[in-house]
């Protein structure tokens, strides 16, 4: 069984332009860095695959669900990231695998 949902989130960032970079951002970012973000965070890393492209990896709980999400890049720039993940859920009605944009 599959189920579409969709979600948007907006937020303002008070820096110049310049100097934000989501990109980078995302696959940069430190453990202690992602853990700082929410105390639902629970592990951040980066790692690369097998055809050198750039993956962050990311433990946190949502809900009382246990997700590990697997991040790669589809759009990186500058003024637009999008990336794709193929993630694990954990929870007492059991395990799921999500595909997430």
């Amino acid at each position: 069984m599959s189920a579409a949902i969709e979600s948007t989130a907006t937020a303002i960032i008070n820096a110049p332009i310049k100097q934000i970079d989501p990109t980078e951002l995302l696959f940069t970012l430190k453990d202690h860095e992602y853990q700082a973000c929410s105390k639902a965070h629970i592990a951040g890393g980066v790692s690369l695959i097998g055809n050198g492209q750039r993956i962050s990896i990311n433990v946190e709980r949502i809900a009382g669900n246990l997700l590990v999400q697997h991040n790669r890049a589809e759009v990186g720039g500058r003024d637009h990231c999008r990336v794709k993940s193929e993630s694990d859920s954990f929870s007492s009605l059991g395990d799921a695998k999500l595909d997430i944009t």
